[in-house]
Formats: C-alpha cells, structure tokens, sequence
C-alpha cells in the first residue's frame, strides 16, 4: 500500500516536471495572427509578457504620520440599525411610510 503510493507520488512529480526549454513550432504549424490594429504580429515573448491591465503596478500612499478615523455609521454590531448619514429633512413635506 505504501509502496503504491510512493510510486504514485513519484510518477505525478516526474509528470508535472516539464521542459524548460523555449518552444518552437511543429513543422506545418501557422504563425501567429497579427492582431486587427498591430502593424506586426507578436512574437512568442510578447504574448507571454502580461499587460499593465492584467498586471497593474502597485500605488499605495504610504502613511507617514497617523491620522485619526472618521466616524463610521455602518460600523454597528449585528442586529443594529446603522445611523443615518444625514439627519431627517424636516423643512419638506412629510411623507409618510407604511409599516
């Protein structure tokens, strides 16, 4: 049973290893296809490279000094109503709400 399962082990390994050589294309294959408005296609590094949409860069302003929170009125424990961020309008017309 253990003898199984180390086999097992060591073949999955052996399998997820791979090749860590560049990759070429097959004889017959079709070179990639230039996209609508490229001037080139891309090569094989490009398409590899991701977009600064896919990868953006990190901006976070770091705190030097700090600052204390605001108030939070939905910062309330369970089964509370959260404070109401305005106060009621009292210079309208009352409406009234079914309950």
């Amino acid at each position: 049973m253990i003898r199984t399962a180390v086999l097992v082990g060591t073949l999955a390994l052996l399998a997820a290893c791979g090749s860590r050589t560049a990759l070429k294309p097959l004889p017959g294959m079709t070179p990639i296809p230039k996209a609508a408005d490229a001037r080139a296609p891309q090569t094989p590094g490009q398409l590899m490279t991701p977009s600064t949409q896919a990868r953006p860069d990190r901006t976070v302003d770091l705190r030097t000094r700090s600052v204390e929170r605001q108030p939070d009125p939905f910062d309330a424990p369970p089964g509370e109503k959260p404070a109401p961020l305005l106060p009621p309008d009292t210079t309208g017309p009352s409406v009234r709400q079914n309950q």
